[in-house]
């Protein structure tokens, strides 16, 4: 299994001059988090690789030796896909992870991502109202998604009619061998196509979405546990306010 970490993106809405998984958390940063709760499931070092891209030589000194990682020259004109993309190789295919390197999550949504025997499987939080209505503008930053016969059969469309969201995708998704291998051959040719400046700038929403309809079941994972997306300044403020109250409300 290869576990990759989505740390392309910057943090600049935060107001931070370096990528946002650098963002401190009571001291430590997201990407130090996910690592210890990695480490915390018997993940090893070698299994972790870093999509990289925006002042990735920041990351590149503070991480151990162990720890692969891939960059995203292009970061500035594609998006986490491409990233994620970056960090697989045609002749070395395995199952694999993918987490957001700037997701504060909880250690039960990393242990049951990576035990997760579909498919394709994807974590959703069904009460994400709880802590998105005490978000500024929340309305604003809303996509579809829809379940049925426990799966999603519909996802990252933009809206703003909650009757469109049945639950909240929180950015940890396990594929197979086989999936990754027809993502990989799948990308490898649109990215080639007339298509192609499309295809670079899909996110992973737009690529669950994709998934489906090339005919593969999107299952999902409801978890309860207290997750967190940092998008601005308030975010980190609203966070550090009522960390343990969010926590306490998202658990019930």
């Amino acid at each position: 299994m290869k576990i990759i970490i989505l740390c392309a993106g910057s943090g600049k809405r935060l107001n931070i001059d370096k990528p946002k998984c650098l963002l401190k958390i009571n001291g430590k940063t997201i990407l130090y988090r996910t690592l210890s709760l990695l480490k915390k499931n018997k993940i090893k070092e070698n299994q972790i690789y870093l999509a990289l891209g925006y002042k990735n030589n920041i990351i590149v000194k503070n991480i151990k030796k162990t720890i692969n990682y891939r960059i995203n020259k292009d970061y500035k004109k594609t998006n986490m896909v491409f990233s994620l993309f970056n960090c697989l190789e045609e002749n070395n295919i395995e199952d694999i992870v993918i987490l957001y390197g700037d997701i504060y999550y909880s250690n039960e949504i990393i242990k049951k991502i990576i035990n997760s025997k579909n498919k394709i499987s994807t974590v959703i939080d069904k009460k994400w109202k709880n802590i998105w209505e005490l978000k500024d503008n929340f309305i604003e930053d809303l996509e579809t998604l829809k379940l049925r016969n426990n799966k999603i059969v519909n996802i990252g469309g933009k809206t703003n009619n909650l009757k469109n969201i049945d639950a909240r995708y929180v950015g940890a998704t396990r594929f197979s061998k086989n999936v990754t291998k027809f993502f990989y051959k799948y990308y490898s040719e649109k990215i080639k196509s007339v298509l192609k400046n499309e295809y670079l700038k899909i996110d992973m929403t737009k690529l669950l979405m994709i998934m489906i309809k090339q005919g593969f079941d999107v299952k999902y994972i409801a978890i309860k546990d207290f997750w967190f997306e940092f998008d601005n300044r308030k975010d980190l403020k609203l966070f550090n306010d009522n960390a343990g109250k969010l926590q306490n409300k998202e658990s019930k």
